[in-house]
């Protein structure tokens, strides 16, 4: 998705995008209509039995764990059964269709999150929000026919692109992006998958957000590290910090937000191993078998290439 958006502002263009919250989407599952898309997608007659009989006369409890008592049990009459091999399966067949929904956006569809998104150059912004709108009250269609509930409050709207382009843009000016009667601001940042993707491509807040959850944890843990048992110290080298997390994403990061990003690490190792600080910290990497912040970066994008 980012690689969409960098490539765009290669070619001094803009990417309007519209991030959908679905409420309970995998609960909302209509099994006669994933029936119909199944059996229009050449499932034979007798594999549509089987998963019939698999969806139908599901029963679910709830289970007190306090006092231990369990509700009566209750029937289940929609949605795909969460924590299953099939469940994901058959919700990505119930929404297969959705791209032939769209005239003028691209998509991306990631278990129930949805984003709609297209590129323009920032004087055609006012004509593709408008295209974009129409896009959306499409979504708002297939999401009505296929039982599908969306979250307008949850509902986001960004514009992103180099700092150039973005901060000459004037959003009082723009059209409002509206999702079934209500108006989405335009965010300059936005969460998604647990990253901050902030509108001018910056990894500024990500960043921070990363190194201030890092430095947070590992001082709750220093006031208790007396009552690890060796056990837990042993577990907590194989543990990886949080920077590892969609790290390929952050291919053009500055070298500022690398060395940040590289002090949080060189803190977490310090502590697993009762390092000082004038201590040199790279044979510790070796020990721990980790990869320094831009080797690791680049060993999960050679992974996915």
């Amino acid at each position: 998705m980012l690689d969409e958006v960098r490539h765009a502002a290669d070619r001094r263009m803009v990417t309007v995008f519209v991030f959908f919250d679905f409420s309970k989407a995998f609960d909302r599952v209509d099994y006669f209509l994933l029936i119909v898309k199944l059996k229009s997608l050449n499932f034979s007659d007798s594999v549509l039995r089987w998963i019939y009989s698999y969806l139908r006369g599901r029963t679910q409890a709830v289970k007190d764990n306090f006092e231990g008592t369990i509700s009566s049990l209750s029937v289940v009459n929609a949605g795909v059964p969460q924590g299953s091999v099939l469940g994901p399966l058959l919700f990505t067949l119930y929404i297969a269709d959705f791209g032939r929904k769209l005239r003028h956006c691209k998509y991306n569809f990631y278990a129930d999150d949805l984003q709609i998104y297209t590129h323009c150059e920032p004087r055609d912004l006012v004509d593709t929000i408008r295209k974009v709108n129409k896009d959306i009250e499409s979504v708002l269609g297939w999401s009505t026919a296929n039982r599908l509930i969306l979250n307008s409050d949850q509902t986001q709207a960004i514009i992103m692109g180099t700092s150039r382009f973005i901060n000459a843009i004037d959003l009082s000016t723009q059209p409002e992006i509206r999702v079934d009667g209500s108006r989405i601001q335009y965010s300059t940042s936005i969460k998604y998958l647990g990253v901050t993707i902030m509108n001018t491509l910056s990894w500024e807040k990500q960043v921070t957000n990363m190194s201030n959850r890092i430095h947070s944890v590992l001082y709750q843990l220093k006031l208790c590290k007396h009552l690890f048992p060796e056990a837990l110290e042993s577990r907590l080298k194989h543990t990886h910090p949080p920077t590892h997390y969609c790290c390929a994403a952050y291919t053009d990061m500055t070298a500022e937000h690398n060395l940040k990003l590289y002090r949080a690490m060189n803190c977490c190792i310090r502590f697993i191993f009762n390092v000082k600080a004038d201590v040199h910290i790279t044979p510790y990497y070796e020990r721990l078998g980790w990869l320094k912040i831009v080797a690791r970066r680049a060993y999960f994008v050679g992974c996915l290439l």
